[in-house]
């Protein structure tokens, strides 16, 4: 699983967020990796059953090669509102950074507002959205907007 790629962020003492990123040419056995790991916990059958709802996903491209994904963020509810997203994204981008991409890019699930919210006031702009037919699997209401950022490579300078 993706493990060594998570990050945490303490506040008072206290985990307050999590990130998970890594080089987008990293997906593919991120997600085989998860397979495996699915497959060995749940069985054959619940892994079948996964696979049986992969076409509903379409052409949903998640990320580039070229790209630094950032394929989680969470914030606990009681330290949002305090910059701590903003601070793990600000994490991310210098991860990116430090493996040479000047990309960043996510995947926001349809009616989660606030947080495309702060990831367009970082910068992110939406280059495409997809419609899932069936909102039990895809959280939100159906879709995705997947965002990238061109990095600078002098953060200070915007």
């Amino acid at each position: 699983m993706s493990y060594d790629q998570s990050n945490l962020i303490e506040q008072d003492g206290k985990v307050a967020g999590l990130i998970i990123a890594y080089p987008g040419e990293m997906l593919l056995r991120m997600n085989k990796m998860t397979a495996w790991q699915v497959l060995q916990m749940f069985g054959l059958t619940a892994s079948l059953r996964l696979i049986a709802r992969q076409p509903a996903y379409g052409d949903l491209n998640e990320t580039e090669s070229d790209e630094f994904y950032i394929s989680n963020l969470a914030v606990f509810p009681e330290f949002q509102g305090l910059g701590i997203g903003k601070r793990l994204m600000t994490y991310a981008e210098e991860l990116a950074r430090a493996s040479g991409l000047q990309k960043c890019s996510l995947i926001v699930s349809f009616g989660h507002e606030k947080a495309r919210h702060m990831y367009e006031q970082l910068g992110y702009k939406t280059v495409h959205t997809y419609s899932i037919m069936h909102p039990e699997i895809a959280e939100g209401s159906g879709g995705y907007h997947r965002m990238v950022k061109i990095l600078s490579m002098h953060p200070d300078i915007g």
